[in-house]
């Protein structure tokens, strides 16, 4: 049995003096390898388009040849050379090819219904020309001449195109009115939340869409964003083919999904379709220049968390360190053994899953352990600690909390240090009460709320990227907009910040340790950031 990992849903809330509420049992959902085939085979709702058209939008969305290869451009009065791909039509055009005044400039509407009108054009500064046609077209890209011979402003790039290059950025321009990404309408975005409707985290599911309806509910009573509401479209993750169930849903983006155990498949699957998701509930993932924003630390963070704190904090001396790591995702093992490298801890003990509990603490004890770094399987943590402390043997034991349910954290020896993405103490007050007053509008129960602050924070944090996208909005702005977020304040959660290679909000968590005297959980320092 696993628990979903990052934000440990099952937990009740962490006070100073120990832990209310109960954690629920999860189970690894089952894996869905069809339902992803279709998924990737259906293009998640995209226009069919030619070959040619689709070269031309590759030109026009990334500056590339259907080869894959940079176009050359020339860009100012001085002809600067640079990468086709660095001055992408899309930049200053915009993913429907209207254009929108950024920085001064006016960028024109580039559509082929614009550019063929039959009756030319006549611009704001007096500039009048014939309509366009294939060779004008060719022209104004290489020379940046109109129709008429005037020249166009040198901020318009000048490109290296051939005629068949050329052919194939008309086809497209032809066709750009209808290639809007999925869930994007006039007056509506659809949202997507993949959440589990039946077994054991079902309640986990109902919770997390009961946050999400509140906020998107508060954003359209004010109007919605940009003219358009938000609207909630819900995709059962405990069903086997959830990938296709998503393709058919044709969502613009997933807010806060919950599918334990299958984070990097969502990763891959998001990666391919170019579907922005924001604050898993599970998460798991790797911190890379991707599609999925990871609000809090994931597994591989938190582990990296225990192990900084173990060098600050422990006094051990460059110990022996057993590392139990019997799970399939060895990231989090890789993570610590590299955090304590930094450190200059080198003698790091890891014991094949399939040892037996009695042989493990024996090697511990022989070999001097003072500090165990617990990623196994969830069900064996009680029995390693119990075992321990029949041997006499007292070492440390750090853990993610996600690995641990709250009825496990007694028992056994050894000190027991738990690492915590977040606690409610993390918000500002204005932000608790907002949180509060939304609880209260939904009628929520008190239980799982570490699981109901993080799926706020992720609709906010979503919200809040969408709100930057303005009105031309595409996946490609959103994801953008959330790269460009520093320091956001979510009112629940520390201050938020992503970056070009940067998918983790919050790259840190808080350190608890178990008090015997009280039986809960006390926070250790302070919240502690990795660098």
């Amino acid at each position: 049995m696993s628990a979903p990992r990052g934000w440990a849903p099952g937990w009740g809330a962490v006070r100073p003096g120990g832990v209310t509420g109960s954690a629920r049992a999860a189970l690894w959902l089952r894996r869905g390898a069809a339902g992803l085939a279709l998924l990737l085979a259906a293009g998640a709702g995209a226009i069919e388009l030619t070959p040619q058209e689709a070269a031309g939008r590759r030109l026009y969305r990334e500056g590339l040849t259907s080869s894959g290869e940079p176009v050359a451009a020339r860009v100012g009065v001085q002809s600067v050379v640079l990468s086709g791909a660095a001055v992408r039509c899309a930049n200053c055009h915009g993913p429907d090819g209207q254009g929108r005044p950024e920085g001064g400039l006016r960028p024109p509407d580039i559509t082929w219904r614009e550019l063929a009108k039959p009756y030319g054009h006549r611009h704001d500064n007096g500039r009048e020309h014939p309509p366009f046609d294939l060779a004008g077209l060719g022209r104004v890209l290489a020379e940046g001449r109109d129709p008429a011979g005037h020249h166009l402003d040198p901020a318009m790039p000048r490109y290296a195109l051939s005629g068949r290059e050329v052919a194939a950025l008309a086809a497209y321009l032809r066709r750009i009115d209808e290639d809007r990404d999925p869930g994007l309408a006039a007056d509506r975005l659809r949202i997507g939340a993949l959440l589990p409707g039946s077994g054991p985290l079902a309640d986990s599911g109902r919770l997390a869409q009961q946050v999400l309806q509140g906020v998107f509910d508060q954003v359209n009573a004010g109007g919605g964003l940009h003219g358009r509401r938000l609207e909630l479209v819900v995709v059962d993750a405990a069903a086997a083919d959830w990938p296709a169930r998503l393709a058919e849903a044709e969502v613009f983006a997933l807010a806060a999904p919950l599918v334990p155990g299958r984070g990097d498949e969502l990763q891959a699957l998001a990666d391919r379709i170019a579907l922005p998701v924001v604050g898993p509930l599970a998460a798991d993932g790797a911190d890379d220049a991707g599609h999925v924003f990871q609000l809090g630390a994931g597994e591989r963070e938190q582990a990296r968390v225990l192990a900084e704190f173990a060098v600050r904090h422990l006094g051990l001396d460059r110990p022996a360190v057993a590392l139990v790591a019997g799970t399939p995702d060895r990231g989090a093992a890789d993570a610590v053994i590299e955090q304590l490298a930094r450190h200059g801890w080198r003698q790091v003990l890891r014991p094949p899953p399939e040892q037996a509990l009695a042989a493990t603490v024996a090697d511990g004890q022989r070999q001097g352990v003072a500090a165990v770094f617990f990623l196994g399987p969830r069900e064996s943590f009680a029995a390693l600690r119990q075992a321990a402390a029949a041997a006499g043997w007292q070492p440390a034991f750090l853990a993610p909390a996600a690995r641990v349910s709250a009825q496990e954290v007694a028992a056994g020896g050894g000190t027991l240090y738990l690492a915590l993405p977040a606690l409610p103490s993390d918000g500002s007050p204005a932000g608790r009460q907002a949180f509060a007053e939304l609880r209260r509008r939904q009628d929520l129960p008190p239980r799982q709320p570490a699981l109901q602050v993080a799926a706020y924070a992720a609709a906010t944090v979503l919200v809040e990227g969408l709100k930057r996208s303005g009105r031309a909005a595409s996946r490609a702005r959103l994801v953008q907009a959330l790269e460009n977020l520093h320091a956001f304040d979510t009112g629940v959660t520390p201050p938020v910040g992503f970056g070009p290679g940067r998918r983790v909000g919050v790259a840190g968590a808080h350190v608890l340790q178990h008090d015997p005297a009280t039986g809960g959980l006390r926070p250790v320092g302070r919240f502690l950031r990795l660098e």
